[in-house]
């Protein structure tokens, strides 16, 4: 047997065994499992509640509380909770999904989530108005 052989018979071997179903199905559990260790570490319903708090702050004062129940009412958390594990699945490797799941299970990565919440509530109300000024500039140059 030549050494062309052994490499493509290597070859083969290896890709067989690393594409087959029964390989596939403990990745993709594997990845299922981490997706669940990174949302332990960060539970989608606390950034969401911290979202709302902080969102609160951009109405007046005596209207807040009320804008937050409103929002635990119509936002459905588990939705969100799926969209956002779907997408972990389909974008991350499983070896991203363990390190961002290390990441926020450390002390300066629950550090960093605990402020994420705040983080949101700043970014959010100026990047939806400059989204907003975006699609109304590209209205007007669409009626020209």
């Amino acid at each position: 047997m030549n050494i062309t052989s052994i490499v493509v018979s290597s070859a083969i071997a290896l890709t067989t065994g690393l594409l087959s179903p029964a390989h596939a199905q403990s990745s993709e559990a594997d990845k299922q499992a981490a997706v669940e260790r990174y949302l332990r570490a960060v539970p989608m319903s606390k950034m969401m509640e911290d979202t709302y708090v902080q969102l609160a702050k951009q109405v007046p004062q005596d209207k807040q509380a009320q804008f937050i129940a409103d929002m635990r009412k119509v936002v459905k958390a588990e939705r969100v909770e799926q969209i956002a594990k779907g997408a972990m699945l389909r974008t991350f490797t499983l070896a991203e999904l363990n390190a961002l799941a290390d990441f926020y299970s450390s002390e300066h990565g629950a550090s960093a989530m605990a402020k994420f919440g705040a983080y949101m509530g700043e970014v959010m109300p100026p990047l939806m108005q400059e989204i907003q000024r975006a699609v109304q500039d590209l209205q007007a140059q669409n009626k020209r």
